[in-house]
């Protein structure tokens, strides 16, 4: 069995050490640096990630993973203005 828990505030931060000219220089980085760029913004909105992987039986694996999100701030609408025309 095994069981994974990650901060995933701190999984950011680490992702987003590599710089763009040693991923160049190194291809094993280019896929870091991929997942710093795809997965960053939605890791430092994340609160937790946990998960477990089990034998189930002969040839058979069980697992899950949680991804929990942080509510979003009250005060921010994504953009969105509600219907209200802000040129009135």
């Amino acid at each position: 069995a095994a069981e994974l828990v990650v901060d995933p505030k701190q999984l950011a931060q680490g992702l987003a050490q590599v710089p763009l000219l040693e991923a160049v220089q190194v291809p094993l980085l280019a896929g870091v640096l991929a997942a710093s760029t795809e997965l960053g913004p939605l890791l430092t909105i994340s609160e937790r990630i946990e998960g477990f992987l089990d034998a189930a039986g002969p040839d058979v694996q069980r697992g899950e993973l949680s991804w929990t999100l942080s509510a979003p701030d009250a005060g921010l609408d994504g953009g969105v203005d509600g219907g209200v025309d802000a040129g009135r």
